[in-house]
């Protein structure tokens, strides 16, 4: 539960205080800052530490650039561990920034170049996790292209502090063409400003007004409010060497009160050394050394600046005059110069190096792919020979294979013919043969049919011939009674005559039926012969 209370804090807070603010950009506050580490302690999840380390990275962008590049840094090793690119880019732009303004100009290259590749690939447009925190409307491209338009930004940072101001203003035009193509204010007033000072350390005033007023209105526009304390500085440098000194002190004020507010707090030495120039032109010494006091004494100033702090002072102590302050910040200066001068060389002679190495790499590279293209011609060439002769051979190998099919397929044809016409004629005997068996059949049927009745009619023909014989031998012997004197025995003997005779008519009957059955018989017999009824 507790788990995703912190997850709605992390996602949704953002939107709850500030509506219009951005959350790709969001400044965290301190209070927020420690909510976050101590989620940090206790998540395993990678994806959420990812996006932790990300919005701490964000938090010490312009308080402390070391912590920055360290939180930014583990987010890189998350975003690559899953694998997702955007990410990954994200985290190289913002760790190559603090790099290039901690003036680690070859490493800051490295990771920049290693960023471009990634988004001028439309492949860094899959699989974005939070998609929401890089685009507002949840579009892929359009994702990309925000990554791509600050990432112009912030290498063309790198080139300018290497000294290659006209490289660094084609990044921030290219950068803003991106801004324009997916009408994103944020990067388009980031770059303005970018552009206002360039042009203002040129010497182009106009430019720089012009892109500075621009900046303004699209960082209102977008909520984007880190960097419009660094914009009202610049407008007030601008304002300065035109000498208009009350316009100049107040945006030079709205620069203070403004990075304080986006707890921009890197803007400040330089806003203060900024001030502290404005009231040296209108001979307010004491007010210049306060501001000048304030950059060596701010925890967020540079050794750069502090630097030219030192060469403010000397300058201010002389005037006064006060030999001995103007000496002390002269040798402060010296010394620290010469540190800062042999570093920026090294740092420059590093960040030359990996250009001229990077030419080297590029040529090796243009040359080795030559060297494979042509090895790829000539095995494209070989690969292509052989592939005729392959399909050259199989090509014969099939003619042979169809034309022994052909042979073998006749011969079946042949001999299937030739087993159609043995069935054919075994058929024609099989049914002749199957004729004669049904005629046997039904002549055997006749032949049993025959007798069958002919023993019906012989059983009354018996007891006829039986009754006659008995009545015959009956009258003998009633006969011989009667000529003996005994009419009671011949009396008796003529009964017995007179029920065979009954039996010999009933016998005649059965006779004369049976005679009958076996005329009807005979009639019927064809006919049932020739429809088969008789089986």
């Amino acid at each position: 539960m507790k788990q995703i209370a912190i997850l709605f804090f992390l996602l949704f807070t953002p939107f709850f205080a500030k509506a219009q603010e951005d959350l790709f950009y969001k400044t965290w506050s301190n209070k927020e800052a420690d909510s976050l580490k101590r989620e940090l302690k206790i998540t395993q999840n990678d994806s959420t530490r990812m996006f932790i380390y990300r919005c701490l990275g964000l938090h010490y962008q312009e308080k402390n650039r070391d912590s920055s590049y360290y939180f930014h840094s583990q987010q890189l090793a998350l975003a690559r561990k899953l694998n997702l690119k955007l990410w990954q880019a994200d985290a190289l732009d913002q760790a190559g920034w603090c790099l290039a303004s901690l003036k680690n100009y070859s490493k800051s290259l490295e990771f920049f170049s290693e960023a471009m590749s990634i988004l001028k690939s439309s492949d860094s447009e899959k699989n974005i996790w939070m998609i929401h925190i890089f685009s507002k409307d949840k579009i892929p491209k359009n994702a990309r292209l925000k990554c791509l338009g600050f990432c112009y930004n912030d290498i063309s940072q790198l080139y300018i502090n290497a000294d290659n101001t006209e490289k660094g203003i084609d990044a921030l035009h290219q950068g803003m063409s991106v801004g324009k193509e997916i009408n994103n204010s944020s990067i388009i007033g980031l770059i303005s400003a970018n552009l206002c000072a360039v042009y203002l350390q040129i010497g182009k005033h106009d430019s720089a007004f012009y892109y500075g007023n621009t900046g303004l209105t699209n960082l209102r526009i977008s909520g984007y409010d880190t960097y419009k304390g660094y914009l009202y500085k610049l407008l007030g440098k601008a304002y300065l060497e035109k000498d208009k000194y009350l316009l100049a002190k107040t945006y030079l004020d709205s620069s203070i009160t403004s990075s304080v507010n986006s707890y921009s707090f890197t803007q400040l030495p330089d806003t203060y050394l900024t001030i502290s120039e404005l009231y040296k032109k209108q001979g307010k010494l004491d007010s210049a050394i306060i501001y000048t006091n304030n950059v060596i004494t701010s925890k967020y100033s540079n050794a750069q600046i502090i630097y030219e702090a030192y060469n403010a002072l000397f300058y201010l102590y002389q005037k006064m005059p006060n030999e001995d302050s103007a000496y002390h910040y002269l040798l402060l200066s010296k010394t620290l110069g010469d540190s800062l001068n042999n570093a920026e060389r090294k740092l420059l002679k590093a960040y030359q190096n990996i250009g001229f190495a990077q030419q080297i790499e590029a040529k090796e590279r243009e040359t080795a792919s030559f060297k494979k293209e042509n090895t790829l011609r000539v095995y494209g060439l070989v690969a292509g020979i052989a592939v005729l002769g392959i399909i050259t051979f199989l090509s014969y190998r099939n003619s042979m294979i169809r034309k022994k099919a052909n042979r073998l397929l006749q011969s079946q044809k042949d001999e299937i013919k030739q087993q159609k016409e043995t069935v054919e004629s075994t058929l024609i005997n099989l049914k002749s043969t199957q004729s004669q068996l049904i005629q046997s059949e039904k002549m055997a049927s006749l032949g049993e049919l025959t007798a069958g009745i002919a023993h019906e009619i012989q059983n009354p023909l018996n007891f006829v011939n039986n009754f006659s014989e008995v009545s015959k031998e009956l009258l003998d012997e009633m006969k011989t009674e009667l000529d003996n004197g005994n009419p009671e025995e011949a009396r008796e003997i003529a009964n017995d005559v007179i029920q065979n005779l009954k039996k010999t008519a009933l016998a005649a009957v059965l006779l004369f039926v049976g005679a009958k059955m076996l005329l009807i018989d005979f009639v019927k017999l064809p006919i049932a012969l020739s429809l088969g009824v008789v089986a």
